[in-house]
């Protein structure tokens, strides 16, 4: 069986201002912001993911 994510769902309008808190590491409600995706590893340094790296048909 392959790995399984979970999303929850809070229809609340006021639920990112309630439940999520600053200085957080983690916020639990996705106030709908797109992320920043990085990547980094041994002789890479942190930068956004290479084009190149995308599956092209």
């Amino acid at each position: 069986m392959g790995d399984r994510i979970l999303f929850d769902v809070d229809y609340r309008q006021d639920a990112v201002e309630r439940l999520n808190h600053p200085g957080l590491r983690l916020n639990t409600i996705w106030d709908g912001s797109l992320p920043k995706l990085k990547v980094s590893g041994p002789g890479l340094e942190l930068q956004s993911i290479p084009n190149n790296w995308y599956f092209k048909n």
